[in-house]
Order: C-alpha cells, then sequence, then structure tokens
C-alpha cells in the first residue's frame, strides 16, 4: 500500500511506501547491524507477523526507512506483540508499566510496530540522522496508520541509537514507557585476567570463584562453527525453549540452527563445553564487524556441572577470547539483567512509544 502525501512545510512531495519486501532497504543505502542481511531474516517467526518496510520517500528517492510488522489479532510473542506488552508490562526488576492495563485487544488492533527482529527500533537513510528527516517520517507514519485503518502505532525497543526518533514520537504526541535493557559488554581488556581485574570487588569475587569451578570440570571446552546439521545442539536448545517456556518446536529448532549456519557461515563461534562425548552446554555467537552477538544458549540443566558449563560457555570463555578475535563490543540482548551485570554487563535502557489511534 503506497500513499503519496504533499509536504507544505517544505513545498516537496513525499511518500509513505509500506511494502513487504525488506530488500527496499538496499535502496537506502548504510545501515546498522539490526537492519542488516542476515540479521533481519534468519528467524523470521520472531515478529508477531510478517516482516515489513517502512520507507518515506522525498521527491522519489528513498530517505528514511525501517521494518516492522502489523499484529491484527493477540498472538504469543511475549515480548514483541504491542497488546501484551503494554497490557502486560515487560517483566524486569522493577514493577512494569502497564499502560494497556484496562484496554482490550479491540480497542488497539490492528497496530502497525516498528522494530527489528533484533528487539531495536532503528531507522536507516540519508535523513535518519536529521530531526526534520526522522520527525517527517513519524509525522507521516502517523497520519498513514490513521487512513488505513490501524487502530495504534507501535514503537518498539528504541534504544541508545534513537534519540533523534524518541524525540520525533514525543513531539508527535506518542506516549512512552520503560521497556527491558540491552546488555553488553565493551571490551577494554586484552585477556581472560584482564577481564577479571576490571570488575568490580564483588563481580571479581563472583567470577573468579565461577572460573575455578570450571577449571574443575572433567570434561572439554570447543569453539567451532556451526554445522547446518547439530542434533546436540538442538536438543539442548529445545531444553532451554522448554524450560523458558518459550514456543519453539522441534522441526523449528531445527530449521533456525540450519538457518543461521547457512546464513552466517564462518562469522559463528559455537562454543560447546563437552563431557565424554555429551554437549553439557553450548553459547553460539556470531560476528558483525568488530561485534560479537549472542544468539543462542543451551544447557543440559540436569547434569551437576550445568551451572560453570553455561557461565564459562556464556561470559568468560567469550570474554577471555574476544581481544584475539578483533571484538570490541560483546552484545547480549535483553532479560536477566541480574546475571549479566554480575558478569560485566552494561544496560542500556530501551523504550517502547505507543499512540491509539480515534
Amino acid at each position: 500500500m503506497d500513499r503519496n502525501i504533499s509536504c507544505g512545510s517544505r513545498g516537496r512531495s513525499m511518500m509513505l511506501e509500506f511494502t513487504v519486501a525488506a530488500a527496499e532497504l538496499e535502496e537506502v543505502g548504510e545501515r546498522t547491524r539490526p537492519l542488516r542481511e542476515p540479521w533481519l531474516n534468519y528467524e523470521p517467526r520472531r515478529l508477531p507477523g510478517d516482516l515489513h518496510t517502512f520507507t518515506l520517500r522525498r521527491d522519489g528517492v528513498p530517505v528514511a526507512a525501517t521494518v516492522g510488522t502489523i499484529v491484527r489479532e493477540l498472538t504469543q510473542r511475549r515480548f514483541a506483540d504491542p497488546y501484551r506488552l503494554f497490557h502486560d508490562g515487560f517483566p524486569g526488576e522493577e514493577a512494569p508499566a502497564r499502560p494497556w492495563s484496562d484496554l482490550t485487544p479491540q480497542d488497539v488492533l490492528p497496530c502497525a510496530v516498528l522494530m527489528t527482529p533484533e528487539y531495536e527500533a532503528v531507522l536507516a537513510g540519508p535523513e535518519a540522522s536529521t530531526s526534520h528527516g526522522v520527525a517527517d517520517f513519524v509525522a507521516e507514519l502517523t497520519s498513514w496508520a490513521k487512513t488505513t485503518g490501524m487502530r495504534s502505532v507501535a514503537v518498539l525497543y528504541v534504544g541508545a541509537q534513537g534519540d533523534l526518533l524518541s524525540q520525533a514520537l514525543t513531539d508527535a504526541k506518542y506516549d512512552s514507557v520503560p521497556l527491558g535493557n540491552q546488555n553488553v559488554m565493551q571490551v577494554d581488556w586484552t585477556d581472560a585476567d584482564g577481564y577479571a581485574a576490571g570488575l568490580s570487588y564483588k563481580q571479581r569475587n563472583t567470577v573468579r570463584y565461577e572460573m575455578r569451578k570450571f577449571a574443575k570440570f572433567p570434561g572439554q571446552l570447543v569453539v567451532r562453527t556451526l554445522e547446518p546439521a547439530e542434533p546436540a545442539v538442538v536438543d539442548l536448545l529445545m531444553e532451554h525453549a522448554t524450560r523458558h517456556n518459550t514456543p519453539l518446536t522441534h522441526p523449528g529448532a531445527e530449521g533456525l540452527v540450519s538457518r543461521i549456519a547457512e546464513l552466517f557461515g564462518s562469522r559463528t563461534r559455537l562454543i560447546c563445553v563437552e563431557d565424554q562425548g555429551s554437549l553439557e552446554a553450548f553459547s553460539l555467537f556470531a560476528e558483525e564487524d568488530t561485534e560479537l552477538v549472542l544468539m543462542l544458549t543451551g544447557t543440559r540443566y540436569e547434569s551437576p556441572h550445568a551451572s560453570e558449563a553455561h557461565f564459562q560457555a556464556t561470559f568468560y570463555e567469550p570474554a577471555g577470547r574476544a581481544p584475539e578475535w578483533g571484538i570490541t563490543q560483546i552484545s547480549y540482548g535483553l532479560g536477566d539483567d541480574a546475571t549479566k551485570r554480575r558478569r560485566g554487563c552494561r544496560q542500556i535502557p530501551t523504550t517502547g512509544h505507543f499512540i491509539k489511534i480515534s
């Protein structure tokens, strides 16, 4: 659906284009990681609907764009479904904000949702870094929503890169609430000892205690690239999904692992903890420039070594090896802030913006 709109304030034609092809983003030039392939399409079911592209064109030229979806009915995507997110709140260390607690799904759906599959709302394009370009994008998005029968618009997980977007949404009378934190490690050490030494006293004691426990582990740690067929990885991924009540089937897990192996290839870092031929824990990362991104984890929870195996694979091994891999940041995503903070992550707050269409 396309809609031509005249922008009287600047006397130039504009069009907010709503497409179903993420490839349209290629027209806007340089993009940050959440808007690059294959980060957009390795897990198509992360969003509660089909991936769409929202593009603002000025004089026929794309100047700002992002991705999102249309939610027409309640879904099981707890952290991406706008109704569930704003009705139930984002679970965290503090009581969550619940601005839609008194509303029904029919009050706010269909909803246009702007967010990438990496749980971040970010714009790309030559005007994405200008206040007037971002303001025009928000104005035309809102106008498009009103004329196409949307009952609400939600822009989810606006983080550190989104100051201009947050300001434009606020100026356009969108409400906002805090959502979860993005957890990152900034790598400013040269080896594992340097990583531990740079932590606070309390953090350092926790980390060194867990490292000593893992040193007594009878198995071995292996770092390799992900293969297309990884039955042991799939089994532990399903254990993780069951434990955390994540909607994932065994065929879905197989497909996800296979797609990551195919799309990321040699950029994957699969950190495995093995004991007598059995996979005890794994953490799967992928590299993008100098960033290492956690994608999947799994643990054999009944193992007596489950805790130390998980922490070694997820935090200590990648932290120790990051300098030799040329990594300057390790990204751990949303949730479980206390666990990640104890191991050296800092939290970057994200915000959810929303407006109800009359």
